[in-house]
């Protein structure tokens, strides 16, 4: 049956719904962090935007969190 091959006796139900949401968690928080860098990238040099958003993007939680708590303040919006 095809419920059978979806449905994991072993694993409680909620295992399936970590397993959506967590990614869905990561890419939103590393999408607002680097719409932050976009928006502030006319007062940054070249290196300094490719080295926040190469931060945020491999490091999504952590990286946004240090761009918010440390370089968003170094950067004002023209």
């Amino acid at each position: 049956m095809i419920l059978d091959s979806v449905f994991d006796p072993v694993a409680p139900a909620w295992f399936d719904l970590v397993y959506s949401i967590v990614p869905l968690v990561l890419v939103s928080v590393a999408i607002v962090g680097l719409v932050s860098i976009i928006r502030r990238y006319r007062s940054m040099s070249v290196l300094e935007s490719a080295g926040w958003t190469a931060v945020v993007v491999f490091a999504p939680v952590l990286g946004t969190l240090v761009w918010f708590g440390i370089g968003r303040r170094r950067y004002t919006l023209e």
